[in-house]
């Protein structure tokens, strides 16, 4: 009987003499200087009759220079383990090498992956219908599908929440599945195939059995042999999106115990973390229970460093407001300025999160802080920012009693708004503050009725207006309702 080898040397034994050679070239350019010596030694040992004790202290003391010792095995041990990691990520890369060189459909797809790796967004959506048809030419519906699920998933995390751009991501869903589909039954007929032929054989051999006939089963979801921890998760996950309020809440705190028991390698644990608790904390805010979103809130911003910025800016938003609506302006501040990395990249984040902190601090009338946030260039954030700076500009000129120039300023910013797109929640916005301001400084020459009427005027002007304005606009007309609430006192 011959010398039982150990896994490493039955791997080191498996390469040809020209594999060898490059492996060697391999762990002497970037891996430590032991292993190259370790790999040399048991490539020799095949030509050694040596017991396993001497071929231990003798390939001991060439890795190691000095003798062996029981107490020191664990070293060549440990050693061992290494080489053996990298002789096994060594033949399966040359392995996935060849499969790419036999392969076009599965290089294809790999560089579509290497182009979203570096943000190549531009040319990998002009690219991957190329792959797509390459795999559909060669019948490859596996690939096709893997084309198409990669599309899916960058186009659900960059696109606009429009009509059309949703069509389109549904119109690849349903692409995708007709390729999954596909794939599946030429996958399932193969060992079909193989079963009838392991069937014929024992049948001509003397077994007595009936070959049954073919039938191509449909799936379950809910079969218990083919779940799994990551298929029920994708269950529930499913079940969520057609729930709103308590049964969605409940569904997703479900979807966060099954998550332990999906590997981390097959789902982001931190990302996926992020997603379901800024879920539950959407849904207690739409609910109105503002109090219970904010832990949620909290917990998404713990785990998003692994998220795309649009979805950690999302989140950092969602929990401000939430802040916002309960009034807490110094925890907004402070949040805001925390989260800082998230948002100061860009000059459009920068502004929004700037527009925000500022109207804290007039809330909290601490103006000469707000009018620090309010920038020189106020349009490199975008229009709509730069008009949300003037009227913050505009309250600022009228804290500090100076009426004139805060209805001037609404003034010139009405004819830039008429005169660029005629925004008609802006200029809203503008009447409002106008009129707000107009009724304010006349306040103490009206009788009470008049200001009672002047005030149901500005209502009647605001009140639809703040029901269906954009979140930014809300804490103008909250500011207003403020100050309306005042002079009604």
């Amino acid at each position: 009987m011959g010398e039982k080898r150990s896994k490493t040397e039955k791997l080191v034994l498996a390469l040809s003499k020209k594999e060898a050679t490059e492996f060697r070239q391999i762990i002497q350019a970037n891996v430590r200087s032991t292993l190259v010596l370790l790999f040399d030694e048991t490539l020799s040992r095949s030509n050694k009759k040596l017991s396993p004790d001497q071929g231990k202290e003798r390939l001991f003391k060439r890795v190691f220079k000095k003798e062996y010792a029981r107490k020191n095995d664990f070293l060549l041990r440990n050693e061992q383990r290494l080489l053996t990691k990298e002789l096994i990520r060594f033949l399966a890369g040359k392995q996935a090498m060849q499969e790419l060189k036999s392969n076009p459909e599965v290089e294809s797809y790999h560089y579509l992956l290497a182009l979203l790796e570096h943000e190549e967004n531009e040319l990998f959506l002009s690219e991957w219908p190329k792959v797509l048809d390459q795999a559909m030419q060669s019948q490859n519906h596996h690939i096709g599908y893997l084309t198409l699920k990669t599309v899916v998933d960058h186009l659900a995390e960059t696109s606009k929440a429009t009509i059309p751009d949703f069509d389109r991501i549904q119109t690849q869903i349903d692409s995708a599945i007709i390729e999954l589909n596909s794939a599946y039954l030429i996958q399932y007929l193969h060992l079909k195939m193989k079963e009838s032929f392991v069937q014929r054989t024992k049948q001509a051999l003397g077994v007595v059995l009936t070959l049954p006939d073919l039938i191509v089963d449909p799936i379950h979801i809910d079969d218990p042999n083919i779940s799994s921890g990551l298929s029920n998760f994708y269950v529930e996950m499913c079940r969520s999106f057609r729930q709103s309020g308590q049964a969605k809440i409940n569904t997703l705190i479900r979807s966060i115990k099954l998550l332990e028991q999906v590997p981390s390698k097959a789902l982001d644990h931190k990302s996926t973390l992020a997603s379901l608790n800024a879920g539950i904390a959407l849904e207690h805010f739409l609910s109105g229970d503002l109090l219970s979103s904010l832990q949620y809130h909290q917990h998404a911003l713990e785990n998003v460093s692994e998220l795309s910025e649009d979805r950690r800016v999302s989140y950092l938003f969602n929990y401000v407001s939430t802040l916002l609506r309960l009034e807490r302006y110094n925890e907004s501040i402070e949040l805001i300025r925390q989260q800082q990395t998230i948002w100061a990249k860009k000059p459009r984040l920068t502004h929004r999160f700037h527009c925000l902190s500022a109207m804290c601090y007039l809330f909290e009338n601490k103006i000469n802080d707000a009018e620090k946030l309010i920038p020189e260039d106020r349009k490199e954030g975008g229009m709509d920012h730069y008009y949300y700076f003037r009227i913050l500009q505009s309250i600022v000129f009228f804290l500090r009693e100076k009426p004139e120039l805060a209805l001037n300023e609404l003034d010139n910013l009405e004819h830039t708004v008429r005169y660029n797109d005629s925004d008609r929640d802006t200029l809203t916005l503008i009447q409002g503050f106008r009129k707000l301001f107009n009724l304010i400084c006349a306040a103490q020459s009206l009788s009470k009725s008049q200001v009672k009427s002047g005030i149901d005027q500005l209502n009647e002007i605001t009140d639809q207006a703040s029901n269906a304005a954009k979140a930014n606009h809300w804490l103008l007309y909250h500011w207003m309702n403020q100050q309306t609430a005042r002079l009604s006192a």
